[in-house]
């Protein structure tokens, strides 16, 4: 049997804080687990792109999204994937208000962006073990 990889989906946001949020704490999750995490990307979902539509078929996903338009989770499963987390950027910024990044440091996160995406990234990372225990041990 071959181990499952979990799939991190991020907002796409282009232009917005959150959504820079989200797409450095993918980034930052596949670093710290590049064996067990791999990253895809909205708009290959949107246009139904072959190889990304499969991975998130066979692979739980966590969908990282930046607002309540819910985007990222919205299209997992829209594209028949096995969403198994979504999360809120803006849940994580409730909880951690003195790490408000600021909203023209879109292009490149400021000191506090960049904390709050370490501390999202650290969360799912915790979770992406969690998974693949369950799907790893089950079988997937």
């Amino acid at each position: 049997m071959v181990d499952k990889r979990v799939v991190i989906l991020p907002c796409d946001g282009i232009g917005k804080i959150a959504g820079t949020v989200s797409r450095e704490a993918s980034q930052m999750i596949v670093k710290m687990k590049p064996d067990k995490t791999v990253l895809t990307c909205l708009p290959l979902l949107v246009i139904g792109d072959e190889d990304a539509v499969n991975l998130i078929r066979k692979n739980p996903c966590v969908s990282i999204n930046g607002c309540r338009l819910a985007c990222s989770e919205i299209n997992v499963k829209n594209s028949g994937g096995k969403l198994v987390s979504s999360l809120f950027v803006t849940d994580f910024l409730k909880k951690n208000r003195d790490l408000k990044p600021e909203s023209s440091r879109i292009a490149e996160l400021d000191d506090k962006g960049k904390r709050l995406a370490e501390l999202l990234a650290k969360s799912v990372a915790i979770e992406v073990d969690k998974i693949l225990e369950d799907y790893n041990g089950e079988g997937g």
